[in-house]
């Protein structure tokens, strides 16, 4: 069958670099996932939203803790459920690492030489692999514990069971008081506010022309790196070829020898910095909302 192409951007970053994301083949895509881990962030390419968000250790200290609050909540109704795999436990914190790593597009030499502008072997984003990962390992209750977890009744044995179950207490639980449901939505409104005014600065449009004029000495005429990216000639193959990789290494070479990444990262964080500020009171009760949610985490975790 051939591949489904969707763009994977960069967060926050929409004129910037993007890589064709291809449809994996009935879980393919987190197999080799599993086997090949995202890159650590790296502290060079990180920007002010990451503050308040949760970081790969964090998402996975928090899925853990989910858990094993779910868990606790099974056994006060005598119920067991030994929870979601391992692999499950993992897929968030790998997800984030992911997400992290590919916000900038392209800009891994050797990832350019080996896959082009296909996505690594541990990208699991868009497609069926993003679809199986939310499933693989995971294992479901059965019976009572289903029905207690999920919420599916009221009462299990003459005792009620909480609002929507054992896993919506869980996580009120360990987001304690006072969330509110509009919350986890700003980190991704300001990410796009922020990638739109990324967009119009023309400190960005300066460095794509640098970036462009570098590619175009290499014997490769692009105007952006999306379009590089999105070239007809790969955007839609299942192979890696030769000339998609040549391009691809050049590429990422531009972007190191024009500074179009540390650019594209600067002009990033002055404007996330602007709209922090600017909803100042907001991310401020975020900041203490997430470290409320670490001290009920590290509390569930023993």
């Amino acid at each position: 069958m051939a591949p489904v192409v969707a763009v994977l951007c960069a967060v926050g970053l929409g004129v910037v670099g993007c890589t064709a994301q291809r449809d994996a083949d009935g879980g393919a895509g987190l197999k080799a996932a599993a086997a090949q881990q995202p890159p650590a962030p790296s502290p060079a390419l990180a920007l002010p939203l990451d503050a308040y968000g949760m970081s790969p250790s964090e998402q996975e200290r928090s899925d853990r803790a989910q858990a094993a609050t779910e868990r606790a909540c099974l056994k006060r109704f005598g119920l067991d459920w030994e929870g979601p795999g391992e692999e499950v436990l993992r897929e968030g914190a790998r997800l984030i690492a992911g997400a992290s790593a590919e916000r900038l597009g392209l800009i891994d030499e050797e990832q350019a030489r080996t896959r082009g502008y296909h996505p690594p072997a541990w990208s699991v984003r868009g497609g069926r692999g993003q679809e199986q990962a939310g499933h693989s390992g995971q294992h479901e209750p059965r019976d009572a514990a289903k029905d207690v977890l999920f919420g599916l009744k009221p009462q299990y044995q003459g005792k009620p069971v909480p609002a929507q179950g054992c896993r919506a207490e869980a996580a009120r639980t360990l987001d304690g008081p006072g969330v509110r449901a509009d919350e986890p939505q700003l980190i991704a409104e300001v990410t796009a506010k922020a990638g739109r005014a990324v967009s119009a600065d023309p400190r960005t449009a300066a460095a794509i022309k640098k970036w462009s004029d570098c590619l175009a000495r290499a014997g490769h005429r692009y105007a952006t790196p999306r379009a590089a990216a999105l070239d007809r000639r790969w955007a839609n193959a299942d192979e890696v070829t030769e000339a998609e990789t040549t391009t691809a290494v050049a590429d990422v070479r531009c972007k190191r020898s024009t500074g179009y990444v540390r650019v594209l990262i600067a002009v990033t964080a002055d404007h996330q910095r602007r709209l922090i500020a600017e909803q100042a009171a907001d991310f401020s009760r975020l900041k203490r909302l997430k470290e409320q949610r670490a001290a009920n985490i590290a509390r569930a975790l023993g």
